[in-house]
This record gives structure tokens, C-alpha cells and sequence, in this order.
């Protein structure tokens, strides 16, 4: 989850970014943890990347690191969760998450957001 316009670290974000912060997790938080069976969410505000040599994201602006406040928002579930005709499993349940990369096919990611879209009940105009 990222905020809309450009903001380098947290203690840019606004009282109204924290507002809109809290609704979006109020309502993704539980509905996260329906559609993947999570015992529990786990979210994390890095910066780090912007800093690594090869492949900094975002992108080194001027020559610098230019980062980005986001936050990785990651179901943790017991048991490997169905969805989109893959299956996730989380082998490291219970212990600090270990970011590891899966690649997840366009069309996987699309039905998630439709799913999280519908359930959360966000419209789009």
C-alpha cells in the first residue's frame, strides 16, 4: 500500500494521511484475513530498497535514492491457502516473515483485487 503522491518518509505523511492510512487498513486488514483463511496480517513500512545498488525501487532520482512511503501488507496463514488456481503456503508461519519471491501471474493478481475490491465494496467509477 502505497500513498498517491510522492511522500520520502512517514514523518511527511499528514493527519489526514493517517486518517486515510487507518480506513484502508480498518477495512483490508479483516477482509485479508477472510480471503486467505490469515491467522494473523503482517505489515511492514520499509524504505530499504530505494538504498540497494542494483535495481533501487524507486528509481535513484539526480543520482540519489528517492524513496517512497509504503507499507508490504502479507496474510500469515497455517495452512496453504487456494486462490486463482495457485496455491500459497507460508512455511515460515509463526516465525518472522522472510520475503521471498513468487511470482504471481497477472491474471492471479487482477482476480485478488477484484476479490478485495468487492469485498471491501469499493466502486469504481
Amino acid at each position: 500500500m502505497a500513498a498517491r503522491r510522492h511522500v520520502p518518509r512517514m514523518a511527511a505523511l499528514t493527519p489526514a494521511d493517517w486518517q486515510d492510512f487507518q480506513t484502508v487498513i480498518t477495512a483490508l486488514e479483516p477482509t485479508l484475513e477472510r480471503a486467505f483463511d490469515a491467522a494473523l496480517i503482517n505489515m511492514a513500512y520499509q524504505r530499504n530498497w530505494a538504498y540497494r545498488e542494483a535495481e533501487p525501487d524507486p528509481p535513484f532520482k539526480d543520482g540519489q535514492p528517492n524513496p517512497h512511503v509504503h507499507w508490504h501488507i502479507t496474510p500469515r496463514y497455517a495452512q496453504p491457502v487456494h486462490f486463482g488456481g495457485m496455491v500459497f503456503d507460508d512455511p515460515t508461519f509463526g516465525e518472522p516473515f522472510e520475503w521471498r519471491k513468487v511470482a504471481v501471474p497477472a491474471k492471479v493478481r487482477r482476480a485478488i483485487i477484484e476479490w478485495l475490491r468487492v469485498e471491501i465494496g469499493v466502486v469504481l467509477e
